[in-house]
């Protein structure tokens, strides 16, 4: 059985921390949840947490970049060509991350999940100034449909959350 790099442990490690933290979030208030806790709860030292994340705040924004970066990287690979193919495409995996998603708005850290959707548009947007006026509106747009879609409890599919998009967008634009 061949050994596993440092690289597979430390990614090991962090899987292991961001399931833990948020099991923690599910019956622990946030103020009450400490690294030695996460590491108890991930099976991991303490010494590991404390490699990985300075404080609990660290496992949040790097566990949204991480999502993010993941996001992005599909997103290239699966060559969405549309906006209706990039809003579907979108919703579609927000809606596996929802649970997630929720206990950051309970915790009111929404920004962490705007943080998401931003680096998705500076990844892929052109730089103009128009660009950049016309992409925070159709982020900023997503990211509350989003929110709004989360507090009506996913009611709507990807494929119906996107005719709904496109139907304000055009009554909107």
């Amino acid at each position: 059985m061949a050994k596993a790099s440092n690289a597979e442990m430390k990614r090991f490690t962090r899987e292991c921390v961001y399931e833990a933290f948020f099991q923690l979030l599910e019956t622990t208030e946030y103020e009450k949840i400490t690294l030695s806790a996460i590491a108890v709860r991930a099976g991991v030292s303490r010494n590991a947490v404390y490699r990985n994340f300075e404080a609990k705040d660290q496992i949040l924004k790097a566990y949204m970049k991480e999502f993010a970066d993941s996001l992005a990287a599909e997103l290239k690979r699966e060559n969405i060509a549309s906006d209706e193919q990039y809003v579907t495409f979108l919703f579609t995996r927000l809606c596996a991350f929802r649970g997630s998603a929720k206990r950051l708005i309970a915790l009111n850290m929404e920004a962490l999940l705007l943080d998401a959707f931003l680096s998705m548009r500076d990844r892929f947007a052109v730089r103009t100034a128009y660009r950049d006026y016309y992409e925070n509106c159709r982020i900023g747009a997503l990211f509350f449909i989003y929110l709004t879609w989360l507090e009506n409890g996913c009611r709507e599919s990807p494929e119906e959350l996107c005719a709904l998009v496109r139907q304000i967008v055009k009554q909107t634009f």
